[in-house]
């Protein structure tokens, strides 16, 4: 029998290896201004090369100069 959890699904149509979600996580690894830094690039690089489906994002803001309550090394991304 295979095990659910490690067989291939899609989400919204995107394919995906297995089941395993990475939930979101916040790092605090954006630099002073809040910009994607080069640590955070490591650090989602790092976790989407370990065999998660779907690997999920920390808080962010989408839209430049919308006021949020996002905490400060978040603000800019």
């Amino acid at each position: 029998m295979t095990n659910l959890l490690y067989s291939s699904t899609s989400f919204a149509g995107v394919p995906l290896r297995n089941r395993i979600v990475y939930p979101p996580i916040t790092t605090g690894f954006a630099d002073q201004e809040g910009k994607v830094s080069d640590r955070m690039v490591e650090y989602y690089r790092q976790r989407a090369s370990g065999g998660v489906g779907l690997l999920t994002t920390e808080m962010l803001c989408a839209v430049s100069g919308v006021t949020t309550v996002l905490i400060h090394w978040l603000k800019g991304l």
